[in-house]
């Protein structure tokens, strides 16, 4: 256990960087962007509706009156032939508000707002911010060890592959949980909505799921591919976890996305609407939390261990492509 404990302090100096304390800050300001951005969109919206509610009947409907004498001057200009844009008349009434209503964009309700939080924060949080923090450490771990020329000291360490994997494994899931865990606390703080401890502890918890899950399978792939393990990685977020994990069939059970999707349906504070939908039920089944939680287990596990073996039976070259 000192053994891993050195490891894993080792591997968390090593990392911390300034290029990726950086990238650090980048990830965990996404969702507090996002948070911003979507804050002063609704403040705008509100002021405008706030607005036009208090405008003066009389000018709205002087302005009516005027454009319907600017439209009947305009059609005896142009004839019977040519009766305005789109071959139709399009006269004005000024009791049919239903296209400014149309026009005018309204901030969501606050009764709604727990859902919009809920699916946004699981979007950038777990699945964004997480996964590209996790990626970021976990992929390069033998190819970053073979660079500095010590795999050949570690491997001759009793079990030292062994601590070395577990160790890179630790540190790149606490770089993912605590950019998330960061991101998402910030971003709730500034945000107007209820409900915002379930939010937190939701998306916290699936931040963990997430860290581990996806530290060991891109570890594993690191393993894999070492040479090219950025690029194995990033194909496989693309194909597997986005692509194949969307589709509505049995294949997708194999992601990690599946799973934390229907945990976030189950634990999230999501409207009733939204969570007692067929389309919902039919996509996610009726599967409980504790057996989500067991398959995400299993991967991770069955996943590390495959790395952890592959890296101790396996010979790594240090030697470029061209000289093999």
């Amino acid at each position: 256990m000192n053994k891993l404990i050195a490891v894993y302090q080792y591997e968390l100096r090593r990392t911390a960087s300034a290029g990726r304390i950086i990238w650090w800050i980048a990830l965990a300001s996404f969702p507090v962007l996002i948070t911003l951005l979507l804050q002063s969109l609704w403040a705008s919206a509100e002021l405008r509706s706030a607005a036009a509610d208090n405008s003066p009947p009389g000018i709205t409907e002087q302005s009516a009156a005027d454009s319907v004498s600017a439209a009947d001057s305009t059609e005896s200009q142009s004839g019977p032939g040519r009766r305005g844009w789109g071959g139709r008349n399009r006269r004005f009434d000024p009791q049919d508000d239903s296209g400014r209503r149309r026009q005018r964009r309204s901030a969501p309700e606050m009764s709604q707002r727990p859902t919009i939080w809920s699916i946004i924060y699981f979007i950038t949080t777990p699945c964004v911010c997480c996964a590209m923090s996790v990626l970021l450490t976990a992929a390069p771990a033998i190819a970053s060890e073979l660079e500095q020329k010590s795999w050949s000291y570690v491997a001759s360490r009793p079990q030292g592959i062994l601590w070395l994997m577990l160790g890179k494994f630790l540190a790149a899931a606490t770089w993912g949980i605590t950019t998330s865990i960061t991101g998402v606390s910030i971003a709730l703080y500034i945000a107007e909505t209820d409900m915002k401890s379930q939010i937190w502890t939701t998306i916290a918890s699936l931040s963990v799921l997430s860290a581990f899950a996806y530290s060991a399978i891109y570890l594993f792939l690191g393993t894999l591919l070492f040479r090219r393990a950025m690029v194995l990685c990033v194909m496989y977020t693309a194909i597997a976890e986005i692509m194949i994990g969307a589709f509505p069939a049995v294949i997708n059970r194999l992601t990690v996305q599946f799973r934390l999707r229907a945990l976030a349906v189950q634990w999230a504070p999501l409207s009733d609407d939204f969570r007692q939908s067929d389309d919902v039920s039919w996509y996610f089944g009726e599967a409980s939390s504790s057996e989500h939680i067991f398959w995400l287990g299993i991967m991770t596990a069955t996943l590390l261990t495959a790395a952890i073996l592959l890296a101790r039976g396996r010979e790594f070259t240090a030697a470029a492509e061209s000289d093999l």
